[in-house]
């Protein structure tokens, strides 16, 4: 079942684990997702109450800019079934779900497509180099 996050606890954990934190930080420091949980609406966080998190940045009116946070518990058919979920607890608050994956990540990019995501453009970005931008419609 998937819930909103009211607190950093279950974040920062999944996000600090070995094998998941090399992939979504580029400092030394640990994440810290405190201040993630002021911007009200514009930062939605949820999780499956385990080892998935999704976080949703609201970039415009009904669209949020993705980043899927799953620990080595969540893969595979899991993972496609637990974002699934995700989706679907967003469509009262989106119509446009979009991520930026580095083009190297092939399971990544593999999983944005399972969940019906369409390729729209390619960009570089300072800390992760080349990335394909997915976009996902829920209407």
């Amino acid at each position: 079942m998937i819930k909103r996050e009211t607190g950093p606890d279950l974040i920062n954990l999944v996000s600090n684990m070995p094998g998941v934190r090399e992939f979504i930080c580029y400092k030394s420091d640990a994440m810290n997702w405190a201040p993630a949980f002021e911007e009200g609406d514009d930062i939605i966080i949820l999780s499956d109450g385990d080892g998935a998190c999704g976080v949703f940045a609201r970039t415009a009116p009904r669209t949020y800019q993705v980043h899927t946070i799953f620990g080595p518990n969540v893969r595979g058919r899991q993972a496609i079934e637990t974002a699934s979920g995700m989706l679907d607890f967003m469509r009262p608050f989106a119509s446009v779900i979009w991520g930026a994956t580095p083009v190297e990540n092939c399971k990544a990019r593999w999983f944005n497509r399972q969940l019906g995501a369409m390729p729209k453009r390619r960009e570089i970005y300072e800390a992760e180099g080349e990335v394909e931008i997915f976009e996902l419609r829920l209407i």
